[in-house]
């Protein structure tokens, strides 16, 4: 039996055209955390972002709303989390807030393939030329090293996505 559990829920959806709203809540015995960060498309900047802690384990937890609010204006880019983490970690951060960050903020980019998909109606290739542009050398399936474009398919978690967005 399991002495501990935490759940972890990101949803994401778009506020307005080009600003997407990403939010990452963290709930287990001693945690009922929301953070919600508005991204900019296509650039990916933070415009703005807010902290709920409903639960926190110290008073002093709640400090962490005047601090975060220096993450705005950064950009969701190669980078990032070395930049978060030097803003949000030590005797200024919380390392479950960092976390929630860091696993939340690149499915702004993930999505915003789908809606740009969606709106500008292309197709599959099309779809996946956008999508290696933007990947490129940014993790390992999109390493130039190893790339390649004639193995490029929609995977089913991208069908079902694609599904939800139309």
């Amino acid at each position: 039996m399991a002495i501990f559990i935490r759940n972890i829920l990101i949803d994401l959806d778009e506020v307005e055209e080009n600003l997407m709203r990403v939010t990452a809540h963290m709930k287990d015995v001693v945690h009922d955390i929301t953070v919600s960060l508005f991204v900019s498309i296509p650039d990916y900047r933070i415009e703005d972002v807010t902290l709920e802690m409903k639960e926190a384990p110290e008073k002093n937890c709640q400090k962490l709303k005047e601090v975060i609010g220096e993450i705005k204006g950064l950009k969701i880019e190669p980078g990032f989390n070395t930049k978060v983490k030097r803003i949000l970690s030590g005797k200024k951060g919380c390392v479950n807030v960092l976390g929630l960050l860091t696993v939340a903020a690149p499915l702004a980019i993930n999505i915003s393939w789908f809606i740009n998909r969606k709106r500008m109606s292309i197709s599959d290739a099309e779809y996946q030329k956008m999508k290696q542009k933007d990947m490129l050398d940014k993790c390992i399936a999109f390493s130039s090293e190893n790339l390649d474009t004639s193995k490029l398919a929609l995977s089913t978690g991208e069908v079902a996505i694609e599904r939800e967005c139309s």
